[in-house]
């Protein structure tokens, strides 16, 4: 195993959101495997590593899982209309690169809304709302619907 500066490094930049953590989990075993005797991942992607069936016992613990977004509609221009998973603010999102996970692989994209030069003065001073906001990857709709689906997982980059 490297140092553990890289490897946590290495771990963070694979894909891991709420309920998709396969990936990550997969890279965290694949670590442990060279030091024991026994890795298994199971139904939940945790990941268990055994050395030895006796003497005491230690619990490594940590959230595989990271908060992101999910795509739902692609607009006829082909932007990617998005919802939350885990407790993404809106808030931090206009301008933000993004990594939408597409059948061919991964690819960036950049969260957009309506400009504020088009938003009425009343409109200026509120938040975004996440049902304003979209994802542009800068394609064609027709290749954008090719590579995303309803339920695509988009990662904050």
């Amino acid at each position: 195993m490297t140092d553990l500066s890289t490897f946590l490094g290495n771990i963070t930049a694979i894909r891991g959101l709420s309920g998709d953590e396969g990936p990550v989990a997969e890279a965290i075993a694949e670590a442990f495997r060279p030091l024991c005797e026994d890795v298994e991942i199971d139904a939940m992607s945790n990941v268990v590593a055994r050395i030895g069936k006796e003497g005491p016992r230690v619990m490594v613990t940590a959230h595989l899982d990271e908060i992101g977004l999910m795509a739902t509609i692609i607009e006829d221009d082909g932007s990617i209309r998005f919802t939350r998973v885990g407790g993404v603010d809106p808030r931090i999102l206009p301008g933000s690169r993004v990594v939408v996970h597409t059948s061919e692989g991964p690819m960036t994209g950049v969260i957009g809304a309506l400009p504020p030069h088009l938003l009425s003065a009343a409109d200026r001073k509120k938040n975004y709302k996440m049902e304003k906001l979209h994802v542009d990857m800068g394609l064609p709709v027709e290749r954008v619907r090719e590579l995303v689906h309803p339920g695509t997982p988009i990662a904050l980059y």
